[in-house]
């Protein structure tokens, strides 16, 4: 997901994404993705959001 529009420019591991979209919902989150890759993100009535996790290859892949 790329949220330019919102003013965040997009991360490999997505964790820009998940931090918007933790403080939208205003609960935590754990996002899998690919083979295995997790997001862990803690959301705080204060405004804070925390963001942790692990990440799994997926490999190369070539686009045309």
């Amino acid at each position: 997901m790329f949220a330019a529009n919102l003013g965040v420019t997009e991360d490999e591991a997505t964790g820009a994404a998940a931090i918007r979209i933790t403080d939208y919902l205003s609960r935590d989150l754990t996002i899998t993705q690919g083979k295995g890759s997790l997001i862990h993100t803690t959301w705080s009535p204060e405004g804070w959001v925390r963001v942790a996790g692990r990440v799994v290859s997926d490999g190369v892949a070539q686009l045309d």
